[in-house]
């Protein structure tokens, strides 16, 4: 199930986001643009809907910030406010929202243009990484490519190893602990011992050669991936 941030402090329209999508989607709640960084620490967000003003900051600067960094740089975001002038549309558009939607919300709106999005990413059987990465993921497939010098070459990955190295493509820097990573991929498998990460690991990194570097470890935190260096 996909999981969506709600970042508003706007109880009422909590409320119809949460009556609406909630048997569809996975939502997480926060009232501030720190609650939601601490939220994305933690969590993998696949969507994020977000008031343009909050107590904290504008989410204008949020959008700048995440646009600009390694990490979560392809995340989908939808500003919503009771603003509709036309200068806070565009310089949301320009600075990296998918979208901006005058409140108040309607329901049906809102469910089709997230319902629109999801459809048309899974029609393109791929996931949008990072672009300074040399990968490229089809999902129909599920199969993982290195590409360099404009070709591509598919990754022989099983069915855990393929499910591990996206957790970390589409999560570049941050550390996920063997644990996480065991709820994460082994969910539904009790008897996984997390050693069992360890050697999943060790088999990636020689199958993503010559990028095996960049599936690093965190003494006493975990693994991440990090983007090469150019």
């Amino acid at each position: 199930m996909k999981k969506i941030l709600v970042v508003d402090r706007d109880e009422i329209q909590n409320k119809i986001l949460r009556n609406t999508l909630e048997n569809d989607y996975e939502l997480l709640f926060a009232n501030s643009l720190s609650d939601a960084i601490d939220i994305f620490e933690t969590e993998v967000i696949d969507f994020c809907i977000m008031e343009l003003h909050l107590p904290d900051g504008s989410a204008l600067n949020f959008c700048s910030r995440v646009r600009n960094s390694k990490q979560n740089q392809w995340l989908p975001i939808f500003i919503i406010s009771a603003n509709a002038d036309t200068y806070n549309k565009l310089s949301s558009l320009e600075l990296g929202a998918d979208d901006y939607i005058t409140k108040p919300l309607f329901p049906a709106e809102i469910r089709l243009k997230l319902r629109n999005y999801f459809r048309r990413l899974e029609q393109k059987n791929e996931v949008l990484l990072p672009k300074n990465l040399p990968f490229h993921v089809n999902t129909k497939k599920r199969t993982i490519y290195i590409v360099e010098n404009h070709e591509s070459r598919a990754l022989d990955l099983t069915s855990k190893e393929y499910d591990l190295l996206l957790t970390f493509l589409i999560n570049v820097e941050r550390v996920f602990s063997r644990q996480e990573l065991l709820d994460l991929i082994w969910s539904k498998d009790h008897h996984v011992v997390d050693r069992v990460i360890d050697t999943h690991i060790s088999i990636l990194r020689k199958k993503i050669s010559p990028y095996s570097k960049c599936l690093c470890s965190e003494y006493g935190s975990g693994y991440k991936f990090v983007a090469p260096e150019k």
